[in-house]
């Protein structure tokens, strides 16, 4: 880690600090006669880079561009600089640091900083790192690696899509099973009710009890097709004649066999 005897000052700008007149933003632009607008806002840039200084800032962050000038001034006062973090990170990097998105060059409110507690710089392969340290033990870093950019782009989006079913899981601890159970389990249940309570059935929706057969066998024979296109490995997909659970058997069953040792695990 990059030693220090306090926390590192962090602060993050959603804000451009490229000096491009187009990442001004809307409005009135009032320019005086002979003034160059490059070195205004040049100015204005390194003005900012001075009150980072001065408010003793040791790692700048950007969501968009930094300007090369601004980036040497930083680079020489010994604050780290970095740029073209992206919007996707940065709620988790405000998160972590504590900071408020800074969104103008003008002066910043000191509540905007944040601070981690370490800053440890790492290398994998070509690519090279900032691991930020944050004040809370309870935040866990995860670094995903792999031989090539397209079975990493696949890793990171599954990993994205488990963590992502995690939060909603902790939000709302509500889970159906997987692996066609789900499926199963209500086409078992369909046909529980349409066999023992047709009647409610029949007087709400006014079709006959032959119709409703054939459209219960219709839509629950759909489901357990789901279910079934989940089976990869050339086994079976068993229904649990009792519960309407999915078990999958293995390929080439024989014709005479103890099912419970031949049903290789739940669908779930």
């Amino acid at each position: 880690p990059i030693k220090k005897s306090n926390a590192f000052k962090v602060a993050l700008f959603c804000a451009s600090l490229s000096g491009d007149l187009s990442d001004t933003g809307e409005g009135t632009m009032v320019v005086s006669s002979g003034v160059s607008l490059e070195n205004a806002v040049l100015e204005q840039l390194l003005n900012l880079g001075r009150q980072l200084v001065s408010d003793h800032v040791d790692l700048v962050m950007c969501q968009k561009v930094l300007h090369p000038s601004l980036k040497q001034f930083l680079s020489m006062h010994q604050v780290i600089a970095i740029d073209r973090v992206g919007v996707a990170l940065m709620e988790p990097l405000s998160k972590v640091t504590g900071t408020q998105p800074i969104g103008s060059l003008g002066s910043i409110s000191p509540s905007s900083y944040g601070s981690v507690k370490d800053l440890c710089p790492a290398k994998f392969g070509f690519k090279h790192f900032l691991h930020l340290i944050p004040n809370e033990a309870t935040i866990c870093s995860l670094l995903l690696c792999n031989r090539n950019d397209t079975a990493w782009d696949e890793l990171k989006l599954t990993c994205q899509t488990a963590l992502h079913v995690l939060q909603l899981t902790i939000k709302e601890p509500c889970v159906l099973l997987g692996g066609g159970c789900t499926e199963t389990h209500l086409a078992a249940y369909i046909r529980h009710k349409t066999c023992n309570e047709p009647e409610s059935i029949l007087r709400d929706d006014g079709c006959t009890q032959t119709e409703l057969q054939l459209l219960t066998e219709a839509f629950c024979r759909a489901l357990e097709s789901v279910a079934g296109s989940l089976e990869h490995d050339g086994g079976e997909v068993l229904t649990d004649m009792k519960y309407g659970h999915c078990w999958s058997s293995q390929a080439e069953s024989p014709s005479v066999v103890n099912w419970p040792d031949w049903l290789s695990r739940c669908g779930w």
